[in-house]
């Protein structure tokens, strides 16, 4: 991944507007859909499918054949099997990407024409920057809802939700949708698992640019994938209730988004009162979000205690708190992510709006070069939220590098 200043150079080669991330896309777009070749390869030199046995098998038979039989095979095998495959585990960037990958595909071709055509997008599509958290019924989404899957699809679907989540962000996933079911069965209309909406943009693939969204009233996903690298962002989570009495529902007694709840209001109670000063900016909550659906490319100025002037185990209750919202993500690619964050750590702020108080309105928002995130607790048991990457919203950044490190061309 580029380092924070790179990426800066490398969008702002492209016209900045309020949904820079987008415009992007909308740049890249005609290139993208091109074949990919990397640059500085032969023309044979395109990028390898991470299928491709990376058996270094470098065999070449010496067979005491004097064979002038010069066969270019640069097979420094020599028979007696010192295969050079020195059974090293497989990275598990390209294991993740190409579960992903062999979900989607399976998913898309379950589908019939009709279908198709209606989840089916290019990536440059602008409006992939469209989700909303307002029920479904009341906004239209892109793409092809739940309830017009048969089960077997359904099925299928969620797989490739599975794939691209840990086994806690699957679940909790899963725990908000089921919310929002609770609701249906407790008389609200607008919501329900029926309503979620998928959309794929460009053809899952190892080596060429594509991407999926996943669009709810308490939960949209938007991950962008090149090759083996993936990006999560920007995400909607919200929960209505956050918390479910012993009322023998499916869901009595769950709780949901618990540790980024829990985290926060533990990190909030080891401050000083000077550090409290600084990282409350007011006495109520900021009744919404500022970086929510429908806004894309803009960021509020940056305000509260940074990441430099908290003490060690502030520290790490800090990153702990913001790995509770990247881990959401399959696993193979957090340790990349929280690299990234980690290494901006000291210039990444904490800002906070309510009483410290569980049950009462509270807000926080931590921002910084390459993590953005809102959580606002309404007091009535209801959240939403964000998580965003400021840099690499859609996979800004990601599409970027890919176009700097490969040539594309049509025909």
């Amino acid at each position: 991944m580029l380092p924070p200043t790179v990426r800066s150079a490398a969008l702002s080669a492209v016209p900045v507007a309020a949904s820079a991330p987008l415009v992007l896309l909308a740049v890249l777009g005609s290139l993208l859909s091109a074949g990919c070749h990397q640059k500085g390869a032969d023309s044979a030199g395109v990028v390898p499918d991470a299928d491709a046995d990376a058996d270094a098998d470098t065999d070449t038979d010496t067979d005491t054949d004097t064979d002038t039989d010069t066969d270019t095979d640069t097979d420094t095998d020599t028979d007696t099997d010192t295969d050079t495959d020195t059974d090293t585990a497989p990275d598990p960037t390209t294991v993740g990407c190409t579960a992903l990958v062999d979900a989607s595909t399976a998913f898309l071709a379950s589908l019939d024409a009709d279908q198709l055509a209606t989840v089916e997008f290019e990536l440059s599509e602008i409006n992939r920057g469209n989700w909303s958290n307002l029920p479904v019924p009341t906004v239209a989404r892109d793409g092809l809802q739940l309830d017009a899957m048969t089960e077997p699809q359904q099925a299928l679907a969620y797989a490739v939700l599975e794939a691209s989540l840990s086994a806690a962000g699957y679940s909790q996933a899963l725990d908000i949708i089921a919310l929002d079911e609770w609701g249906v069965v407790n008389g609200d209309a607008l919501l329900g698992e029926r309503y979620y909406t998928w959309a794929f943009y460009g053809a899952p693939s190892l080596t060429e640019p594509w991407a999926w969204q996943f669009d709810g009233h308490h939960l949209v996903y938007n991950f962008t994938v090149v090759c083996d690298a993936v990006i999560m962002a920007p995400n909607l989570l919200g929960a209505y209730p956050t918390t479910v009495s012993d009322d023998g529902s499916a869901v009595a007694g769950l709780r949901a988004m618990e540790d980024e709840m829990d985290l926060a209001l533990d990190l909030m109670a080891s401050l000083t009162p000077e550090q409290s000063a600084v990282a409350i900016g007011g006495e109520t909550d900021m009744m919404g979000l500022v970086a929510g659906p429908g806004v894309n490319g803009l960021f509020p100025d940056q305000a509260g205690l940074a990441g430099a002037d908290m003490d060690a185990a502030q520290r790490t209750a800090f990153l702990g708190l913001i790995e509770a919202w990247a881990s959401d993500q399959e696993e193979a690619w957090l340790p990349g992510r929280m690299a990234e964050i980690e290494g901006t750590l000291d210039e990444t702020t904490l800002l906070w709006y309510g009483p410290v108080i569980p049950e009462f309105m509270w807000y926080y928002r931590i921002q910084g070069p390459t993590v953005y995130v809102e959580f606002d607790h309404n007091g009535m048991d209801h959240i939403h939220a964000v998580y965003r990457d400021p840099l690499n919203d859609y996979g800004a950044d990601l599409l970027a590098e890919h176009f700097e490190s490969f040539e594309h061309t049509s025909g």
